[in-house]
């Protein structure tokens, strides 16, 4: 009889734990008393990958017999020749990507061009790409006094800083 009071005490505590748990890490902002305007939709978004995740597990699963290829000889239009096999295994993608990683990095080997200080841009077979170096740009540091505490901003040297209102509005 005691066991069971104590078993229902520690399921008791387990779901308050994780429910404070999922209310602190999503309900609320930055665990603050402030609710997340965004926690519907992040929700969902959560949800969908979820079962993204899972079709694309089952999906990789493989559910097809071995095919036995030694006797490749008289190989009929149906039937799956091994270099099939091979092309059909070298254009596997996971995690559905548009690119394999050879084509990233092809497309990452692209030649840049400096754009402004710290910027590059370049092109290669119709796909843009940029580069921000934040080390080759010159900042200027603006100090702002929000609710009693000093917060530094930089800001790229040309640029206007922002008003304080703005940085009130951002540090709220």
């Amino acid at each position: 009889m005691i066991l069971k009071k104590y078993l229902k005490l520690l399921l008791i505590l387990t779901i308050s734990f994780i429910i404070s748990d999922f209310s602190i890490k999503n309900l609320f902002l930055a665990q603050s008393p402030k609710f997340n305007p965004f926690f519907v939709s992040n929700t969902i978004a959560k949800v969908n990958n979820f079962w993204l995740k899972t079709k694309n597990f089952i999906a990789s699963i493989n559910f097809f017999p071995r095919i036995n290829f030694q006797n490749t000889s008289n190989i009929t239009n149906n039937q799956i020749t091994n270099n099939q096999l091979n092309n059909q295994q070298n254009n596997f993608q996971p995690n559905n990507f548009a690119f394999s990683e050879s084509q990233i990095n092809d497309i990452l080997k692209a030649p840049l061009k400096k754009v402004s200080q710290g910027v590059y841009a370049g092109e290669k077979n119709g796909y843009k790409i940029y580069e921000i170096r934040t080390g080759e740009i010159e900042y200027i540091e603006y100090t702002f006094n929000v609710n009693g505490k000093e917060v530094k901003i930089k800001v790229p040297k040309g640029e206007e800083p922002p008003s304080q209102e703005v940085v009130e509005a951002l540090y709220k």
